[in-house]
């Protein structure tokens, strides 16, 4: 299958007053910021993205990025969207070349990856921002009052001009991100599998349930994740209440783990 794929995934610490059966503990594996080497984060002002809020959903997102490549390792593409994100790099010319200001200072923008969590093409599971700081967006998240009464096309919710030019990212506090490491693409199945998986284990760490669920899509002005991921995820249906191959695991998962 291919795909957009960019799962947003928010994911915040285990909270202590929630019930967990032994089953929960995280089986998928989650490689750390070390192992992939992850660059310094370097915010735009100090607590920038702090989050204030418990966490209501997982959001699911596509990094836009190619899923492999000949040159560069999985860790280095990366790298190379945590580089995109600490800065502002996107150029005239439609190539990364970081934006200076009057002294030749590169401008900060994320400070650091914008997702929590991101599934790479290998299956692995990649550790993220921290999940005590809020996602990054370059679009504007509507809250739950805003969403009300708007209609949606395909999933994607339509979003009018005064809520999209919003100041970004929006109402993204109580969200723990998930994003797939791809541009257009579905990932092969086991790596598919390990997102849903991820996704359970965070819901039950968060005390949510797969009604938690979200896409980026759902939230913002933006068709993503892509088409292909969104059909995984909610079936061909394309509806917040309907269930692809992939909600159907999310939900399996989750039900093993509350046992």
């Amino acid at each position: 299958m291919k795909s957009h794929a960019i799962i947003t995934i928010a994911v915040c610490a285990i909270s202590s007053g929630c019930a967990i059966s032994q089953n929960s503990a995280p089986k998928v594996e989650r490689v750390s910021r070390e192992d992939w080497k992850a660059y310094e984060v370097v915010p735009a002002k100090p607590d920038q993205y702090r989050r204030n809020s418990k966490i209501k959903y997982i959001t699911i997102h596509h990094t836009h990025s190619p899923a492999t490549s000949e040159t560069d390792s999985e860790a280095q593409l990366l790298r190379n969207v945590q580089d995109g994100h600490r800065f502002v790099k996107w150029g005239k010319d439609k190539k990364y070349a970081p934006k200076t200001d009057a002294n030749g200072v590169p401008l900060l923008h994320y400070g650091d990856i914008a997702y929590h969590y991101i599934v790479g093409h290998s299956s692995k599971i990649y550790m993220g921002r921290s999940e005590e700081i809020a996602g990054a967006s370059y679009t504007y998240y509507l809250s739950e009052d805003e969403r009300k009464g708007l209609k949606v096309d395909g999933g994607q919710i339509q979003v009018p001009k005064n809520l999209a030019d919003k100041p970004k990212p929006g109402h993204i506090d109580g969200h723990l991100t998930v994003s797939f490491l791809c541009k257009d693409e579905v990932l092969p199945d086991k790596a598919m599998k390990n997102a849903a998986s991820l996704v359970a284990e965070l819901l039950v760490e968060n005390g949510l349930t797969p009604d938690d669920v979200r896409a980026h899509r759902e939230l913002a002005n933006t068709a993503c994740p892509g088409d292909q991921i969104y059909i995984w995820l909610r079936g061909r249906e394309k509806s917040l209440n309907s269930q692809g191959d992939g909600m159907k695991l999310i939900l399996a998962e989750y039900q093993r783990l509350k046992q």
